[in-house]
């Protein structure tokens, strides 16, 4: 009838009207680029813009306590390009990736990136459906070719390259977890750099396994190094584990050398943090958290993951920028704060991610 008609419209129209009210309030909470100093001016020519980024699953997202409607992936996708576009990076290690031919390489791509995947392996009583992945932008980068490493330790992992591409990728034979690399030259100034993106074992009471991985992944980067012609080294993962953990010492304290050449890796937010000179005492932005529980502690991010699961709430630092002598850190990608900026826990409707993408703007010497 023309009642039952116009009453199904009605429904419809509400229906309609109330998704997009929905969608139209899904926005992310503001940040910016904090400066070191006053004194320090980013010049594009010869510095880098890199970021890393835990996106969260897809088929991760409904383990976690918030409302349904911002775990869809109708809710999160768009919001998890605008905040990678909006960090402007030329260089993004990302993880948690199950939507990349899909989503991520499109989208990317429209605004000019280029990016490379690797998915997980199979693990028994963990579907393999994510994985990790490098993008960088072609107008600032090419890439160049490498050979797979001819004495690395093939009982702890395995190396291998596609034929369709230059990326190196790398499976640990104990787990499911999988690492990307990329050498790219700078078509400004000329440098070559190597990069990598990796995932580490999450879980309490993996700390060794994930130690062990750090200690493979470092051996590997260090191998690549000696046998290509690179300048720097730039490192971004989830490490699932914190500042004064094992993993995080390895990667603190191992030696990359070649010839007469030695350096140690730095990490990105410990950098910025050790120089930050700020009068604002009242944000997250400064640290007063390093996540320590033992007489070990280094100045670190206050957190890059905030969330809830089966009503335990977590807030710690875990996902971390390492990079090699030759740079400064100038600008850090601010941290909202907790109380005010991102009241709510994550994913919410001020952010797609239960992880902060962080990023920094590394200035050359």
């Amino acid at each position: 009838s023309i009642h039952q008609s116009q009453h199904i419209k009605k429904i419809l129209l509400n229906s309609f009207t109330s998704c997009l009210y929905f969608f139209h309030m899904l926005t992310l909470v503001n940040r910016s680029y904090i400066p070191v100093n006053d004194e320090i001016l980013y010049d594009d020519n010869k510095d880098l813009i890199v970021a890393q980024f835990n996106c969260l699953a897809d088929g991760l997202s409904d383990s976690f306590d918030q409302e349904s409607k911002y775990l869809t992936w109708d809710a999160r996708g768009d919001r998890l390009i605008e905040e990678i576009l909006r960090t402007n990076a030329d260089v993004i290690t990302m993880e948690e990736i199950d939507h990349f031919n899909d989503f991520f390489e499109p989208k990317l791509q429209e605004s000019g990136y280029k990016g490379f995947f690797q998915m997980k392996q199979k693990e028994k009583g963990h579907p393999a459906d994510d994985g990790v992945c490098i993008f960088f932008k072609e107008s600032k980068f090419e890439t160049l070719k490498m050979n797979i490493p001819e004495n690395y330790d093939r009982e702890t992992s395995e190396l291998f390259k596609k034929s369709d591409d230059d990326c190196l990728r790398l499976k640990f034979i104990e787990g499911s977890q999988v690492s990307v690399f990329q050498i790219l030259r700078n078509k400004l100034n000329g440098k070559i750099g190597l990069f990598m993106a990796t995932h580490l074992k999450s879980k309490v009471g993996y700390e060794e396994r994930r130690q062990r991985q750090g200690k493979i992944l470092l051996s590997i980067c260090n191998l690549i190094y000696q046998e290509n012609d690179i300048d720097y080294i730039v490192v971004g993962g989830d490490f699932n584990d914190v500042p004064n953990s094992e993993v995080y010492k390895e990667f603190l304290n191992f030696t990359f050398s070649k010839n007469d050449c030695s350096f140690h890796l730095q990490s990105a937010y410990s950098s910025f943090y050790s120089n930050y000179t700020s009068n604002d005492n009242n944000n997250d932005n400064n640290n007063d958290n390093n996540n320590s529980e033992d007489d070990w502690s280094v100045i670190e991010a206050p957190y890059t993951t905030f969330k809830m699961r089966k009503s335990v709430i977590t807030k710690r630092t875990i996902d971390y920028i390492w990079y090699s002598s030759g740079f400064n850190v100038v600008e850090a990608y601010s941290l909202p704060n907790t109380d005010t900026d991102l009241p709510n826990l994550c994913p919410s409707g001020e952010y797609p991610s239960d992880h902060l993408c962080i990023a920094v703007k590394l200035q050359s010497d």
